[in-house]
């Protein structure tokens, strides 16, 4: 395809080790690009060029599944091209850079961002973010990259509320209801675990190595145990490359529940299946509990701040006035019981998605009316 003759959008973000999380960000940002322009093409830069073309791959079956999306499994098999990053520094003219989903927090890769924006921006390229999330940033340095990255970019969607004048939507995983919708049954029976080791840092609750952490975790199951049946579990991770903590986790817990249970294999199809027919989902990760909300779960996530954390501002967003429970707001019976946990019904979630849409389109096309107007200015060198 000619540069040129359609905008070429280069999505970057934390791809090479995608979670089924970040797939589905993915999946919601593609659409809205091809909803804009479906002649578009998409080149992902990842980390890790092997395992995220089979990440498309896995997007393309999902789409494939619904039985109603062939243009989009066209668009993901041939307009979709990955790359590594070494290809960023020689973005420029005509050229689209997005930060798709994922955390802005406190890395050092947000000060390469910073560059590849800072650069393609003196070559006459466009940058913006769509849905990444804001923190945790507790370093001074790594806000004071994160506020120049907003800063720089043409236009910024962020996926929560923060003290910064911008733009917020949902979370671009739930713009992919319309594909993974079938996966809702009406048949329920059993709860699903979504399972994660919480590193320290990102405040998990008092333990100083996995064994506590583990400890923990089984105090409050064998707590939930008397509101939910824990008997019928499930478990799921959602991170398919860094799963060494999920899994001593999971190993553990079999002593809990005093039999094998079988962890679901970490692909989204098998997650959706699980989560389609399970009745109740305790969610440690956000996208595990996002997944199981659009799958119909009464859902607990187990966020790391009292309050429901980030799902305090995904449920504000959606409407609700109190926050969803947690785990981390103490030892209460009444943080738990089951009328206290949020569920999604179909209604809410197609409202939501119809405000979503437009502010993501409206994005992207402002990028594509600021990259025509680079056009036709002189390169600064």
């Amino acid at each position: 395809m000619p540069r040129g003759t359609y905008p070429v959008f280069y999505v970057a973000g934390w791809y090479g080790t995608e979670t089924a999380g970040d797939k589905l960000i993915l999946l919601g940002i593609a659409q809205q690009i091809w909803a804009v322009n479906p002649k578009a093409s998409i080149v992902l830069i990842t980390s890790n060029i092997y395992y995220s073309v089979s990440s498309i791959n896995e997007l393309a079956s999902l789409a494939s599944s619904s039985g109603s999306h062939p243009e989009l499994v066209s668009q993901l098999l041939n307009q979709v091209e990955v790359r590594g990053d070494f290809i960023v520094p020689r973005l420029g003219k005509g050229d689209i850079l997005i930060f798709g989903g994922g955390p802005i927090m406190d890395d050092a890769t947000l000060f390469l961002w910073l560059c590849w924006v800072k650069r393609l921006h003196r070559r006459g390229g466009v940058s913006g973010i769509l849905g990444c999330g804001w923190g945790p940033l507790r370093l001074k340095l790594t806000r004071r990259w994160a506020q120049e990255l907003v800063d720089a970019a043409d236009g910024t969607i962020l996926r929560q509320h923060s003290n910064m004048v911008t733009t917020t939507s949902l979370d671009p995983s739930f713009l992919t209801w319309p594909i993974i919708r079938h996966y809702r049954s009406d048949r329920r029976n059993g709860t699903a675990i979504n399972i994660r080791f919480v590193p320290k840092q990102y405040g998990a609750p008092p333990a100083k190595n996995i064994n506590q952490q583990i400890t923990w975790l089984e105090d409050k199951l064998s707590w939930l145990q008397t509101i939910v049946p824990l008997s019928g579990v499930s478990i799921f991770s959602t991170h398919e490359l860094d799963q060494e903590g999920d899994l001593k986790t999971t190993a553990t817990l079999m002593s809990h529940f005093k039999k094998n249970v079988d962890m679901t294999p970490p692909t989204l199809h098998d997650i959706l299946s699980l989560l389609g027919h399970s009745q109740f989902s305790i969610a440690m990760r956000y996208h595990g509990a996002i997944i199981s909300l659009l799958m119909g779960c009464k859902v607990l996530g187990i966020d790391y701040n009292k309050g429901g954390g980030k799902l305090s501002f995904l449920y504000n967003d959606l409407g609700f006035s109190t926050p969803p429970a947690s785990l981390f707001d103490g030892d209460s019976p009444n943080n738990y019981q089951i009328e206290n946990w949020n569920t999604l019904d179909t209604e809410t979630i197609e409202v939501s998605l119809i405000s979503a849409e437009k502010t993501y389109q409206k994005l992207v096309e402002s990028l594509v009316e600021k990259l025509k107007e680079n056009i036709t200015k002189p390169r600064i060198r």
